[in-house]
Order: structure tokens, then sequence, then C-alpha cells
């Protein structure tokens, strides 16, 4: 088996640090998400019918 060259090294090495970031990235992503849909959903659940389109428009801006 031949050895990785120093360059070569040092680029997995960039590699794998880029990988772990974007894991942990895309988890606090996926949270906010979720945490986000969660509070737009509460929210929604206080919308009236008194107001006229409200609850349509709503999910409009929101969740198309």
């Amino acid at each position: 088996m031949t050895s990785l060259t120093n360059e070569s090294n040092l680029t997995l090495q960039k590699y794998k640090l880029a990988f772990e970031e974007y894991k942990l990235v895309k988890e606090k992503f996926d949270v906010g998400n979720r945490d986000l849909n969660a509070h737009l959903s509460l929210f929604k659940d206080r919308l009236t019918d008194t107001i006229k389109n409200q609850k349509e428009r709503f999910q409009n801006q929101f969740f198309q």
C-alpha cells in the first residue's frame, strides 16, 4: 500500500473537516427549521376567520 503524500493527506484532512462542518450545519438547520415550523403552526391556530382570507394568505406566505 502506498502512503499518501503530504499534499494528499492535507487535502483529505480538509475534506474531512468540511464534511464534519457540513453535518453540524445541516443538523442545526434542521432543528431550526422544525422549530420555526412549530411556531408558525401555533401562530396559524390563532388566526381568525373574521378577517377575509387571513388563513389562506398566511398559508400562501409561509407554507408554499
